[in-house]
């Protein structure tokens, strides 16, 4: 995120910035507070620091399971550099929050709303669970990964964004959950991933789909089909990570 940094806002560095898709300029107060057109991504937003995590977080889970069928150490000194340079390294890494993305120009610096943009980790600590089986990663990086993951874990669960995420009662919460069921299973915090669990039990399911099989709050969207399978797509996440652990969620 230190590469690519927004015009005009006085961040830290290491700072996730993103601005939120669906928010455009209102040409009736040109420079005002912009306005929502929901289901039209506005293509001028700052999404440089957003297109980066995806990246490296496709390239740490390509890589590290390549590093790991192939038994190629070249594939897992490279995740491994990658790893280092966004978790690690103090002059590159990335701040463990997210608590500036998907900012509403006008309106915010960053919103709840932003967290979901951080379910692509998921797929970085998949790849870091691959790579840790070879011998291409330090066991110090290992430690010092863990550690940024723990406390972004932290933040997740304890700051008033990850919170009101947690609440939103959409796709944003079934993602809030699997990320917070995937990084627990990786730092192996136990009472947080029981509570993942138990949250998706209890209250991600059965608050947001109807006996019918309906999900109001995603069939609500413009993009109604493509919500609804986005939001199914953090449900089986879910699901296979508890299954992984010996827990029954599919049922």
């Amino acid at each position: 995120v230190t590469s690519d940094r927004p015009k005009g806002l006085d961040l830290d560095p290491h700072d996730f910035y993103s601005e939120a898709p669906y928010w455009w300029p209102d040409p009736e107060h040109p420079g005002g507070p912009y306005i929502r057109k929901d289901g039209r991504p506005n293509p001028d937003r700052f999404v440089a620091n957003r297109n980066a995590l995806d990246a490296m977080s496709d390239a740490v889970l390509t890589l590290g399971a390549a590093a790991f069928f192939l038994d190629d150490d070249a594939y897992g000194q490279r995740a491994a550099r990658l790893v280092y340079t966004w978790f690690i390294n103090p002059k590159t890494r990335m701040n463990p929050s997210l608590d500036y993305a998907q900012a509403v120009p006008g309106e915010n610096t960053g919103r709840s709303a932003g967290i979901i943009e951080g379910r692509v980790l998921v797929r970085a600590v998949q790849g870091m669970e691959f790579l840790a089986q070879t011998r291409a990663w330090d066991p110090k990086d290992q430690t010092a990964a863990r550690k940024w993951f723990e406390e972004y874990l932290h933040w997740l669960i304890q700051s008033k964004n990850g919170n009101d995420e947690r609440r939103s009662g959409n796709n944003h919460a079934s993602w809030w959950t699997a990320q917070a069921a995937a990084l627990a299973t990786f730092v192996e915090d136990q009472p947080a991933q029981q509570m993942a669990f138990r949250l998706y039990r209890e209250q991600i399911f059965p608050r947001q789909i109807r006996a019918d099989g309906s999900a109001p709050s995603e069939e609500a969207r413009t993009a109604s089909l493509s919500y609804s399978a986005f939001n199914l797509e953090a449900y089986a996440t879910v699901c296979r990570i508890a299954q992984v652990q010996g827990v029954d969620l599919w049922s």
